[in-house]
């Protein structure tokens, strides 16, 4: 505090300082000219050695004191006393002349650049004092002092001369007082102005500091969730596709309940990392919702056979229903409306032991150019939620507590994601319940009336008969080329293709993929990512660049991130299937890209 106040003291005595340099330079200007003007007027009436001697004695005067004194303010009073005596020279030299008494109003006004009042009363004194003492002077028969051409001053005619010099005197200290106030509270406020700019340079290189901190932290974290999801694909779909793979072979009914824990356990995994990587895109802002025709019939079916084998049990019932004004085609991410009917259904369904869990579809408004919006309310009869929890539903990685988690599991991660998404939609979603009576759950969603012709992309996903059948390659032939370096992934894909009935080649890195494509033609490229020797992006562009006969080329591989997926589209792929995957994932593709003609 006191550095700042000392701080300040010193830019305030500096800044006068520069006002007192300043004003110098311009007295010495004056008191020239001023001594030049006593010459000039020495011409009338031979009054050479007047001019000569008062105001070289003045000039003396001002300039020895300022260079015996140069930090004292006291030769700036010699300078006021020293224009008021110009004053009386030049009234002297003309006579008498009343148009000279202004000299002394000329030396007040140029006192006003100190900014000091107080330079006023010296030269005020010098004025009364030469008016008093000469106008008597002339007054008892000293004519030749030349104070006034009339012969007799009266003491009315003085005092009121004197009154006015003093008044025009007060008005020039009073300007002087309030400029040096004005140049004060100016500095002043120059002064803090500086100080806060100083302040929020220093809190905006500070912000700078912490926005490149947090920068790097964030990308750490996508660095650390991209690998952390490919570390764990990676494995995981050697035991998601072997446990498909052996779902194929003669099994015992104790081992085919065996298979489905393993692969249940897998998909529980990857689940919980999709939701991890899907929470982390939305608070970063990095996921972009897709705009596609779908039908939303077909969309809540297929959410509903996911958990068919959990309302096959009985004293469970479910069911749903849309209205008959709902358009059975809309615009929007199919994908994501699903993973929130997803979440939403299968909360209901983890907490409803018995009665029903119930989905319906309303139709709230329509706008122009076919917008609609659309509520979907999911019921449910299970243990409810208490009112105070309600507060802490859609927080991330939150439960209602900890009992809710040790008997019913999850990541809490589910209803912060769904929440997100809906806002992205331009919706709203909320909760009503009852504590043992159950709870509904609803959300509103912003989208547009789709073409019921156009191509809708859940065909890509339509279920698929479980077992795997050589008919499948004779309905869709294809020559196929894997290029994989991982050995267990290497077996899942030759595996599950050969059960598919093709015989499909396979290379280790991206330059034997380049060869292999070089020697024959493939209509389909099952491209891994990360590869030695050339990864799979470099590879796809010269294939892209070089091979004649295009073939299709499907990003496999373990990275999940949407930069990724990004990345292989902008390298010249055509689709991406994410490790692990299922069978019927893959020959969800093959279908799809079967006869499509790919360009150069």
């Amino acid at each position: 505090m006191n550095k700042d106040i000392n701080a300040s003291n010193n830019q305030t005595r500096t800044f006068f300082f520069e006002v007192k340099e300043r004003s110098d330079r311009l007295m010495n200007y004056f008191l020239i000219s001023f001594f030049l003007v006593g010459l000039i007027f020495a011409r009338y009436y031979d009054t050479w050695l007047i001019g000569f001697g008062v105001g070289g004695i003045s000039l003396l005067a001002y300039y020895s004191t300022k260079i015996a004194l140069p930090n004292s303010s006291l030769y700036q009073y010699v300078l006021s006393t020293v224009l008021g005596i110009f004053m009386a020279q030049f009234i002297y030299q003309m006579h008498g002349m009343f148009e000279m008494h202004f000299f002394a109003f000329i030396g007040s006004t140029m006192l006003i650049t100190y900014q000091k009042w107080k330079l006023q009363i010296p030269i005020l004194i010098v004025v009364v004092f030469h008016h008093t003492s000469f106008s008597h002077l002339q007054n008892i028969g000293f004519s030749e002092i030349y104070f006034s051409t009339q012969d007799y001053i009266d003491l009315q005619t003085l005092i009121t001369h004197l009154l006015l010099a003093s008044v025009i005197f007060f008005i020039c200290g009073l300007w002087a007082y309030q400029l040096e106030k004005y140049s004060t509270l100016r500095k002043l406020n120059e002064e803090a102005l500086d100080k806060s700019n100083q302040q929020l340079r220093k809190f905006n290189q500070e912000l700078e500091e912490a926005r490149q901190d947090a920068d790097q932290a964030s990308q750490a974290k996508s660095i650390f969730l991209a690998t952390m999801s490919h570390e764990i694909r990676t494995p995981m779909n050697g035991v998601i596709g072997m446990s498909a793979l052996l779902g194929e072979t003669l099994l015992t009914d104790e081992q085919r309940r065996f298979n489905e824990t393993i692969s249940t356990c897998g998909e529980t995994l990857i689940n919980v990392i999709n939701d991890i990587l899907d929470f982390s895109k939305i608070e970063s802002g990095n996921l972009e919702l897709e705009r596609e025709d779908f039908d939303l019939r077909r969309l809540i079916e297929d959410v509903l056979d996911i958990f068919a084998s959990r309302a096959a049990q009985p004293h469970l019932n479910v069911i749903y229903q849309i209205q008959e004004n709902v358009p059975q085609q809309i615009i929007g991410d199919h994908l994501r409306l699903r993973q929130i009917l997803t979440n939403l259904v299968g909360n209901a369904m983890k907490f409803t032991e018995r009665g029903e869990v119930c989905v319906f579809v309303h139709l709230e408004n329509t706008g122009p150019d076919g917008q609609v919006s659309l509520r979907f309310d999911i019921r449910d009869t299970g243990i409810g939620i208490p009112e105070d929890k309600l507060s802490r539903l859609f927080k991330a990685f939150s439960q209602i507590d900890s009992s809710t988690t040790r008997k019913y599991g999850g990541t809490g991660l589910g209803l912060a994601i769904s929440e997100k998404l809906v806002c992205l939609m331009g919706g709203q979603i909320w909760v009503e319940s009852t504590p043992d009576l159950g709870s509904t759950f609803s959300f509103t969603i912003n989208t547009y009336i789709g073409n019921r012709n156009r191509y809708t992309p859940l065909q890509d996903e339509k279920l698929i008969p479980n077992k795997l059948s050589t008919s499948f390659s004779k309905k869709f032939p294809f020559t196929i080329l894997v290029a994989e370096d991982n050995q267990m992934n290497q077996h899942v894909i030759l595996n599950i293709l050969r059960k598919m009935g093709y015989l499909p080649d396979l290379v280790k890195n991206g330059q034997e993929a380049i060869e292999a494509v070089s020697q024959k033609d493939y209509g389909i490229i099952l491209m891994d990512i990360q590869m030695p020797i050339m990864d799979g992006l470099e590879t796809t562009q010269i294939i892209r660049k070089t091979v004649i006969k295009q073939p299709v080329i499907i990003a496999l591989t373990a990275n999940a991130m949407t930069d990724d997926e990004e990345a292989c589209m902008n390298a010249g792929m055509n689709d991406y299937i994410r490790k692990p995957f299922k069978p019927e994932d893959l020959m969800n593709k093959l279908e799809k890209w079967h006869l499509v003609p790919i360009e150069k």
